[in-house]
């Protein structure tokens, strides 16, 4: 399962385009998750058409996760401590101004704990997810190197019928979540190692 990868520095065009279509959806994914805020009516099919249709908008959206996270595995993620500080760093500054805007503003002191505390907090998942990727990243290369191809893609299949067969089945049904991260946490970050099909 050798994969060979060439340093090169240059970025890839077709990527970054992919790279910015996947902000937009996920600017769109957060517009229709947090800004329609329709929520599933029990007394109708499917939880109405308005909540059907948002549903669907979502799902197309929401692709965007798991391509930045394969763009991010098809580079080959390499745990890298300065990356690592340079984006905890911007993070804890923009999630400390939020704080300082729930206590004076709002007057929210309780509110704003989790932004004192962004990542272990997980209120910002995909970073949490994200530094969580980085640090077990070598391990799972490494796990994915040593097995022969037979196995890898039996482990892939069992992950897709898992993680994705099974959560898209309960999702459409409005059933409970055997993973209930809704494709946002560590389990589905691991995709990553998918790249070595790609």
């Amino acid at each position: 399962m050798e994969r060979i990868i060439t340093k090169n520095k240059q970025r890839v065009s077709s990527f970054e385009l992919l790279r910015i279509l996947c902000m937009l959806f996920v600017i769109g994914g957060h517009l229709i998750g947090k800004g329609m805020q329709i929520t599933y009516d029990s007394t109708l099919y499917g939880g109405g058409e308005d909540y059907s249709l948002s549903r669907l908008l979502y799902s197309f959206c929401i692709v965007a996760v798991s391509t930045f996270v394969l763009i991010s595995g098809y580079f080959s993620i390499k745990f890298n401590w300065r990356k690592i500080i340079k984006i905890w760093f911007s993070v804890l500054f923009f999630s400390w101004l939020i704080a300082d805007y729930m206590v004076i503003g709002q007057n929210n002191i309780k509110g704003s704990l989790p932004y004192f505390m962004p990542i272990i907090s997980n209120e910002f998942w995909f970073i949490s997810c994200y530094f969580v990727l980085c640090g077990v990243s070598p391990l799972l290369n490494r796990l994915v190197d040593n097995m022969s191809k037979k196995n890898f893609k039996y482990l892939l299949l069992c992950c897709l019928v898992v993680f994705y067969g099974w959560a898209t089945f309960n999702y459409i049904f409005n059933f409970r979540q055997f993973v209930p991260d809704f494709g946002g946490g560590i389990i589905n970050f691991s995709i990553f190692i998918f790249n070595r099909e790609i």
